[in-house]
C-alpha cells in the first residue's frame, strides 16, 4: 500500500467526529503521496512499519525545530492504520530509529 494511501486511510480511520467529514472525504492519496515525496526530497525522514499485508504505518522525523531543546531531531507526524494499532500503544512506530541509529525525538 503506497504511503499516500496509508496516510489517507489512517486519517479516515482516526479522525471521524474530530475532523469534518467533508475534509476527510476530500483527502486524496495522490496528493498525499506528492506531499510526502516533496518532504523526502527536502531532507525529511520517514520510517515505515509493516505487517503481512504491507505498510501499516509511518513516522516522519527531521531536525529539531526548537534549538532550545536538548534533542537533535523530532518526530513530526505519525500515522498508523487501525489494523496495526488495535490494542497497542503505537510504540512500534514511535520507537523506530532514524538512519545512523540516531534517535528521532526523545533523548537516548
Amino acid at each position: 500500500m503506497p504511503l499516500g494511501t496509508v496516510h489517507v486511510q489512517a486519517w479516515r480511520e482516526t479522525y471521524p467526529g474530530i475532523v469534518q467529514d467533508d475534509v476527510l472525504a476530500a483527502l486524496q492519496p495522490e496528493e498525499r503521496a506528492m506531499m510526502w515525496q516533496a518532504r523526502l526530497n527536502d531532507g525529511g525522514r520517514v520510517v515505515l512499519t509493516d505487517d503481512s499485508t504491507g505498510i501499516a504505518g509511518f513516522a516522519d522525523g527531521g531536525a529539531q525545530r526548537d534549538a532550545s531543546l536538548p534533542f537533535t531531531g523530532e518526530v513530526m507526524a505519525t500515522c498508523v492504520l487501525r489494523r496495526a494499532a488495535d490494542g497497542r500503544d503505537g510504540t512500534t512506530v514511535a520507537g523506530c530509529r532514524a538512519p545512523h541509529d540516531e534517535p528521532v525525538g526523545g533523548g537516548g
